[in-house]
Formats: structure tokens, C-alpha cells, sequence
């Protein structure tokens, strides 16, 4: 070996546990590292919950919307029978309504034929009254003209 050959390195212990050190770390991690198979294993195990995930809710949005159809049938079949009932209720009060106006229609009617007759009868007792003051006023004014036509013949009248 000449001058130029290496020499093997020193032995350093430090260096040396240090190596055994991670060596055996390396030990105790490697047996819990998943392999290949380990992964594929939990693919098709996760595939598998994934699908039967996916049934569980198709199956239960089939069953709520079964049971919205029903509970929406059953509401129309209510508001159905709440609308007949309505409708006889705003046919009955209709009824009562026209017949409570029928009957003040009648009411009013035979006070204003009351109305009218006191009115008729005041206006004859006053047309009578007018009547005789209009007599009255007439037969003043004759006899006034009489009068004057008589006072006027005898001052006119030679003597």
C-alpha cells in the first residue's frame, strides 16, 4: 500500500450508539407501517362502508319521501274536508244574511208607506187649510174692490 492508501476511520463509539439507536427505532417502527396490502385491504373495506352508506340513504330518502306523499295526501284529503265545511258554513250565513235583509228591507219599507201617509195626510189638512185662506183672501179682495168700486161710483157721481 503506498503512501496513498486510506486508513479505515477511527472507531467512535458515540457515533456507534447513535447507529444502534435509530436502528432500533427503525425495528420498532417498520412492523407497524401498513404495507400494500394493508392499504388495498382498507380501500375495499372503505369502498364497501361508502356503498353501503350510500343504500342506507337512498333507502331512507325513499321511506321519507313515502311518507311525505303520504302526509301531503292526508293534508289534501283535510283541507278538502275543511273547505266543504266552509263552504256549507258561508252558504248557511248567506242564507241567514239575505233573510236578515229581506226582513229590514220589509221593516223599512212598511215605516217609510207609514212615513209617506202621515206626510200625505199633513199635506191635505194643509192644502185645506191653504184652501180656506186662500178663500178668505179672495173674498177680502172682492169685497175691498167692491168697496172701492162703490166709493169711487159715489164720489164720481153727480149730486
Amino acid at each position: 500500500m503506498g503512501n496513498n492508501t486510506e486508513l479505515p476511520p477511527a472507531y467512535d463509539r458515540e457515533t456507534d450508539r447513535r447507529l444502534t439507536v435509530l436502528e432500533t427505532r427503525f425495528d420498532t417502527i417498520l412492523p407497524t407501517l401498513a404495507t400494500k396490502a394493508d392499504v388495498a385491504e382498507l380501500r375495499a373495506a372503505m369502498a364497501s362502508m361508502d356503498a353501503n352508506l350510500r343504500a342506507e340513504i337512498a333507502a331512507s330518502r325513499a321511506e321519507q319521501r313515502g311518507e311525505i306523499a303520504a302526509s301531503r295526501a292526508e293534508q289534501r284529503v283535510d283541507i278538502a274536508s275543511m273547505g266543504a265545511e266552509l263552504r256549507v258554513d258561508i252558504a248557511s250565513m248567506g242564507a241567514e244574511l239575505r233573510a236578515e235583509i229581506a226582513a229590514n228591507r220589509a221593516e223599512q219599507r212598511e215605516e217609510m208607506h207609514t212615513q209617506i201617509a202621515e206626510v200625505l195626510t199633513k199635506a191635505s189638512k194643509f192644502e185645506a187649510k191653504m184652501a180656506r185662506w186662500m178663500l178668505g183672501v179672495i173674498i177680502s179682495l172682492f169685497a175691498s174692490q167692491a168697496m172701492t168700486v162703490f166709493a169711487v161710483v159715489t164720489i164720481l157721481r153727480p149730486h
